[in-house]
Parts: C-alpha cells; sequence; structure tokens
C-alpha cells in the first residue's frame, strides 16, 4: 500500500503520514500534486491519502473511496430524539450505563447509535478484523467533526476499536465483561448493489459466524447476545438464536439470553 498526502500537505499530515506508514509498514509517496489515479497506475498499489482529519483509501477496483463517516448513525440518532423505534435498540435492550460489544465493528454505524445511547457512564467497544478498516475508523471516531450536535461527537469519542479476530478476542477477555455482544457479519450478497460501498466490500471481512464464537460471545455477555442477518440466513437457527422478524425487511435480529 501507498500512503501520501493531500496536494499542499500540512505538519500534521505529514506526522499521520508516519503513523499510518508504521502501522501497514507501507511506503510514502509524496504527492507532487499528482492525481490519486496517476499514482495507483505507476504502483499498481492500493493509496491511502492522509488528510488532516481522515485517512482515505482509494483501492485499485473501485470508482469510490473508502472513507469513514456516521453515515445513518446521525439520522437514527435525530430519529431517537423525536421517540421513534430503532430495532437495533429493541433486540440489544441498550440502557444508559450499559457495556456493549460490537465483534464485527465494519464501518461502526451500530457502535456509534449504541455509545450515544448508553451515555457518558456506559461502555462501548467494537472488534473488526479487517486491519484497514479498524485502522480507518479508529481514526475516524476520534476525529471526525460533527459540530451539529456536540453529544453525538462526544458519543463517538468514547468507543473503543479493537483489531483483530473477534473469536480470539472474545477468548481473552473476561467473564461478564459486556452486557450485550453483537454480531452483525457482512452479507456475501449484498441487499443493495452499490457503488458507494464497492471499497467497503473489497475489504470487509466475511468470516462465517461459528457455534464457538457464540459460546464465548455468551460466556463475555451477562445479559444476551445479538445476531444481525439476512432474514433467510440459517444463521439464526443453527446458532439458536430466537428471531425478531419484520415483514419489510431485508433482514432480521435474533437474540439469546444469558440466564447463567
Amino acid at each position: 500500500m501507498i500512503v501520501t498526502t493531500c496536494y499542499r500537505p500540512t505538519a500534521k499530515q505529514e506526522k499521520r503520514c508516519i503513523t499510518a506508514q508504521n502501522y501497514f509498514a507501507a511506503t510514502f509517496v509524496p504527492r507532487q500534486k499528482r492525481s490519486i489515479a496517476s499514482i495507483i497506475s505507476k504502483y499498481g498499489q492500493d493509496v491511502l491519502v492522509v488528510s488532516n482529519d481522515a485517512y482515505i483509501l482509494y483501492t485499485k477496483s473501485s470508482e469510490q473511496p473508502l472513507l469513514f463517516h456516521p453515515g445513518s448513525a446521525m439520522f437514527r440518532m435525530k430519529r431517537l430524539k423525536k421517540g421513534a423505534y430503532d430495532p437495533f435498540l429493541e433486540a440489544t435492550q441498550l440502557k444508559r450505563g450499559m457495556r456493549f460489544l460490537d465483534c464485527t465493528l465494519g464501518m461502526g454505524t451500530d457502535a456509534l447509535l449504541a455509545a450515544y445511547c448508553v451515555g457518558s457512564n456506559g461502555k462501548v467497544s467494537g472488534i473488526e478484523k479487517s486491519r484497514i478498516l479498524s485502522f480507518i475508523v479508529a481514526d475516524g471516531f476520534q476525529n471526525y467533526l460533527y459540530d451539529l450536535d456536540p453529544s453525538f461527537e462526544t458519543s463517538m469519542r468514547r468507543i473503543q476499536v479493537f483489531s483483530g479476530d473477534h473469536y480470539e478476542k472474545l477468548k481473552e477477555m473476561p467473564t461478564n465483561a459486556y452486557d450485550v455482544v453483537y454480531f452483525d457479519p457482512m452479507f456475501e450478497n449484498p441487499i443493495v448493489s452499490s457503488k458507494g460501498i464497492e471499497a467497503l466490500r473489497e475489504k470487509a471481512c466475511y468470516d462465517i459466524l461459528t457455534d464457538k464464537a457464540v459460546k464465548e460471545a455468551m460466556r463475555v455477555a451477562s445479559q444476551r447476545v445479538v445476531l444481525k442477518a439476512h432474514y433467510q440466513s440459517a444463521l439464526f437457527s443453527t446458532l439458536g438464536f430466537h428471531v425478531i422478524k419484520r415483514k419489510t425487511a431485508q433482514f432480521h435480529f435474533g437474540w439469546i439470553e444469558n440466564n447463567s
């Protein structure tokens, strides 16, 4: 992977370049006012562009870059303030002060909503196996600016990100370390085809959720384990989840209560 800056790099960007270089053992290439397409063409590698407050990945095969953005979490939060229903919160039963672990963090949309809901006395963590995703999202949680709602930005800063395999990370965690443990595996077949998520799909992890991972999650979760999956997914039945069916939805939520 190539690391470069914007056209007119600042001292902050150069420092952030060093962080990315060291993390990925990547090669730094001066921008020299070249287009990203020309750098990709010359070196034949993905390019990570460093700005003052974001890391932006341009891949060889995607037309759209990959970068952090809160996305639908902002709109869901606004709807919650108006008393709207959210199926994720119905499934997780999150309340103020609770501890939430997202084992398939992705771009962090559900973790963002969870952090807002559990408040300053709660705890939200995420595990992401894709190193580039975990790097970009962890940085976004700490640097993305959303001045329209300071409380949203503050809750975002509290999210902790772990990079690695969720099963291995769960094994390292104490029993009852979290109240709710959550899985949202990446669908092999996207519900909606969009060029905007091409880069995400290219870099995402497609590991199948296993029984042993769910068992570890049950040990770590003091209250429940929650699964989000395609409405036709066999994971709900094979792994023993109670399903919350929604007639018009393309995905369902399932849960297993910890009665130990």
